[in-house]
Parts: structure tokens; sequence; C-alpha cells
């Protein structure tokens, strides 16, 4: 028989996921039908290892960044974060830019590590925040490294859900992700957020290249037009750095399965 609060809280876990957005309490105990006074106690828990992350203004819950760590730290026993955190660091410095590090996680942009940017006017994203797909600098990264099916079905979901069946939206994310693959890099301007703009690039992994992350640098409108060219380097830069600490960090696994 399986724990019933083992199995609670690994189906807000789910539900959080698979929604991708921030939920009240109340809308939350509605969905699971849970009570109110074991809905908070099982977040209270989730939320204190990171499974769960609560937004300080709306006091609303959303998927955090744990289970993302987790698949990281499974992958030969490196964790993403860490082997990125010097790329992370030096974009940081470069640009004086909020960046980012976001892995994908069921069908959304997880952030797993960030530095806020040191200007007086700043752009920011929560550690553990979900961030939409095909709005976001790091999202359209992260998208445009699934399988062409995956894709497929991603759209598919978007449309139904959140936008209405629209052939246009479809035929222009697909030029999006196209573009993307070509250039190897992906901006926003004011998509997810008024204001607020974005540059990312792919980390990769492995020999056969798979992106495991995006890293991404957001930053106010009013200063992106004329940093673009900038920024855009430096993101590219810093991606490279990431791919390449990540196989450094790889090399004594793979040797001690060679030996």
């Amino acid at each position: 028989m399986p724990l019933q609060t083992v199995d609670d809280a690994l189906t807000l876990m789910e539900y959080l996921a698979r929604t991708g957005t921030f939920h009240s309490l109340s809308a939350i105990c509605r969905d699971r039908d849970l009570s109110k006074a074991r809905a908070y106690r099982l977040l209270a828990t989730l939320k204190t290892r990171d499974y769960v992350v609560q937004d300080p203004y709306s006091r609303q819950y959303g998927f955090g960044p744990a289970c993302a760590r987790l698949v990281g730290d499974a992958r030969q026993g490196v964790t993403v974060t860490a082997a990125c955190a010097d790329a992370t660091r030096w974009l940081w410095s470069e640009t004086e830019e909020t960046t980012y590090l976001a892995v994908f996680e069921a069908g959304q942009a997880v952030v797993i590590d960030k530095l806020d940017s040191p200007k007086p006017v700043v752009a920011t994203s929560a550690l553990g925040r979900v961030l939409p797909l095909h709005t976001v600098s790091a999202g359209k990264v992260l998208l445009a490294s699934r399988p062409d099916s995956e894709i497929e079905n991603l759209i598919t979901s978007l449309t139904a859900s959140h936008i209405g069946k629209n052939a246009t939206f479809s035929h222009r994310l697909w030029a999006d992700i196209q573009k993307v693959r070509r250039e190897r890099y992906a901006v926003n301007r004011e998509g997810f957020r008024d204001g607020v703009s974005g540059v990312a690039a792919p980390v990769r992994w492995g020999q056969d290249g798979s992106v495991v992350a995006a890293m991404a640098v957001c930053v106010p409108e009013v200063r992106f037009s004329d940093s673009m060219a900038h920024l855009r380097m430096a993101v590219l830069k810093a991606a490279d750095m990431a791919s390449h600490s990540l196989e450094l960090a790889a090399l004594p696994q793979e040797a001690t399965r060679a030996s």
C-alpha cells in the first residue's frame, strides 16, 4: 500500500509541473481535492526542499527547481548548475545584467541558477521560476532543442490551452524554432513581460551535442537595443564556456567507467 502523504506530495508536484504556472492555496485544494490544512502542510514541507516555490508577492505556489537539479545530478554524477557556475558568473560580470540558467522540465523552462544585475534598474527572474517555452529567450532555445514530434505536441497544447486554435501562431513559432536552430541563439523582445527582453544560447553536453540547458541574460528593454550585439556575443561565449565545463566535469566519470 502506498503511503498517502508521499502520494499526495508527489501528486502536488506533478500538478504544479504539468500546469506550468503559479496557483493559490485555494485553487490547489479545489483542483486536487485536499483540505487547506493538509495542502498547506505538504506545500510548506516541499518548499523547504525547493520542490515547491512561493511567490513572495502573490503568495501563490509553483514548481520548484529541485527536480531539475536531481536530473542534473543523475547525469554521470555531474551537477549542471555547479559545472556552469563559472560561465554564469562570467556572463553576469561581462554584461552587468541579470543572468540565469534554465532547463527543460515538464514542458516548461525552469530557472535553476541566476545572478541579479547590480544596476539600479533591473530585470530579474526568480530561482525556481517556471517560464513558458514560446515567449522567453531561454524557453525558445530549449523548445528548439526538442525533437520535432515533441515540439508539435507542445505547440498543439499551447494553441488548445492558452491561445486558441491559431494556425498563424503555429507557423510563426515554427519559424522562430528554425531561426534558433540556424543562428544558435534566441531573442525575446517583451514577449513574456512588458519592458523586459533577453537573449539565450544553448548549453550542450555529450558527443551528440544534446542541449541540456539554456544560458540567458534578462535586460530592461530600455537598455536592450543599444546593447543587443554585445549581449548576443557574450551569451554565445558563456554558453560555449558552460558546454566545455560540462565536458571537463564528466571526464573523471567517463574514465572510471572505461577502466
